[in-house]
């Protein structure tokens, strides 16, 4: 980690958005990693999209949520919101209520508040190590004429210990299937998409973890409703924007 580089003054502000639906299980352990991140200049939306749980009212509790008056230039088209609030706990968290339109359409809704030049979008459920941030917009500091998305690896959270948003210790899943899935994700993370950086050629950025330029997703239309692999096509549209 280039710790000169990454220093406060020089690091570029990002925006996390974590689309949610019916995640009242984690949801409260995610937004508190988030908001924990060793990153001088974040800000966290959380795109409430529509839940039948309690996903909603655990935020409002636990963040002590308040209405807010924003204006939202519909950039991206997308489902009616029905309301914006902010935190009085931390003012940097954000929460957006609205009508369902699947997870590309939250994330779109979480584009349109948007209003730093990087976006890092997430699952609701994720869970970031502390100086995960800082790894990811290193490439986009050191080249940001070259660099518009970055892709950060992806491990199974089953087996570990996490407390307060915060992964405590690391360990196997008890499930054979699911240890297959750990063994899986090594080979898609550090070997296949590694070895893909170096033609060029990386064809997805995950939904669970990336960092993209805001401007450039938002040119290309945002993220496509109608497809089955929101994260892939992005990246192909990208491709294929950038290189025309």
């Amino acid at each position: 980690l280039d710790e000169t580089a990454l220093a406060a003054e020089s690091t570029p502000p990002v925006t996390i958005i974590a689309p949610a639906y019916n995640e009242e299980e984690d949801i409260f352990d995610s937004v508190r990693g988030y908001l924990q991140l060793e990153y001088p200049h974040l800000q966290v939306i959380v795109v409430n999209d529509d839940s039948s749980d309690d996903t909603l009212r655990l935020l409002e509790q636990r963040f002590s949520l308040q209405p807010m008056n924003v204006v939202v230039h519909e950039r991206i088209k997308t489902r009616a919101i029905r309301g914006i609030y902010e935190s009085r706990v931390d003012p940097r968290l954000i929460v957006v209520d609205k009508m369902r339109g699947g997870k590309a359409d939250a994330l779109n809704a979480g584009l349109n508040l948007c209003r730093t030049p990087l976006v890092c979008c997430v699952d609701s459920d994720s869970i970031l190590e502390r100086s995960g941030m800082l790894r990811l917009v290193e490439p986009i500091v050191h080249d940001d004429r070259n660099t518009i998305a970055v892709g950060g690896t992806i491990r199974l959270a089953n087996g570990c210990t996490i407390d307060d948003g915060v992964v405590q210790s690391y360990g196997m899943p008890d499930n054979w299937l699911a240890r297959f899935q750990a063994v899986e994700y090594l080979r898609a993370f550090l070997y296949g998409r590694m070895g893909l950086n170096r033609p060029g050629g990386n064809l997805i950025v995950s939904g669970a973890f990336g960092l993209f330029v805001r401007e450039a997703i938002v040119e290309i239309g945002g993220y496509k409703r109608d497809t089955v692999g929101e994260d892939m096509e992005l990246a192909v549209r990208l491709h294929a924007d950038m290189r025309s």
